[in-house]
C-alpha cells in the first residue's frame, strides 16, 4: 500500500504530530476533476468520507468549505454536488468560473489568511489543493504559529508547496478502487 502522506522538511519522519482542531478549504473543482483522472469511482460519497478519514489521524477537522463551480460539476456528476456535498457537513461556495482564472485559489486564500487572523484562529489549517500558489498563504500561517495540513492527490502536489507544509496527505489510498 502507498504512503498515505509525505515528510516534509518541517516534520521529521517519525516525529508525532499533534492532533490539532483545524478547518479545511477544499478546491472541490480541482479535487473532483482529480477523482475522475485518476480512474476512482467518482462518487461523491466516498470522496467525503476519503476527506475525514485521511486527515483524522492528523486534525480534529471542525469546519469544511468546498468552493467550485457547482453547476459545472452538476453536469460531470450528474446530481446536485453542492447539495451531497452540504450533506455531509461540508459547507459549499459557489464560484462562477471564469475559463482560465483561479478564482477558487484567490477566494480560498482570503478566506483562510481571515480566518487565522481572526480573534481566536484554528491550531492548524488544512488546504485540499495541490498549487504552488498556496504557499504564501501557508508561510502566513505559519508565521501566526498555525500548522498547515495539505490534502490532495499524488500527481497533483506542486514540490514548492510539499516543501513549506507541515504534512501533505493523499487521497488515493482512502478512495475505492
Amino acid at each position: 500500500m502507498a504512503s498515505t502522506t509525505i515528510a516534509t522538511p518541517r516534520m521529521a519522519e517519525g516525529a508525532p504530530y499533534k492532533r490539532a482542531q483545524a478547518d479545511a478549504w477544499l478546491d472541490a473543482e480541482n479535487l473532483l476533476r482529480g477523482l475522475q483522472r485518476y480512474n476512482r469511482a467518482a462518487n461523491l460519497w466516498a470522496f467525503g468520507k476519503a476527506i475525514h478519514t485521511a486527515l483524522g489521524a492528523f486534525v480534529q477537522v471542525e469546519q469544511v468549505y468546498a468552493y467550485g463551480d457547482f453547476h459545472i460539476l452538476a453536469r460531470i456528476f450528474r446530481c446536485n454536488v453542492e447539495r451531497e456535498l452540504r450533506g455531509m457537513n461540508i459547507r459549499t461556495v459557489h464560484l462562477t468560473n471564469r475559463q482560465g482564472k483561479n478564482t477558487a485559489d484567490m477566494e480560498i486564500a482570503c478566506a483562510i489568511v481571515q480566518r487565522i487572523s481572526a480573534a481566536r484562529p484554528p491550531q492548524s489549517i488544512v488546504i485540499g489543493a495541490g498549487d504552488r500558489d498556496f504557499c504564501p498563504v501557508v508561510k502566513t500561517a505559519h508565521r501566526q504559529g498555525i500548522q498547515v495540513v495539505v490534502l490532495t492527490f499524488a500527481n497533483s502536489i506542486s514540490r514548492d508547496l510539499a516543501t513549506v507544509a507541515d504534512r501533505v496527505v493523499f487521497l488515493e489510498p482512502h478512495l475505492p478502487v
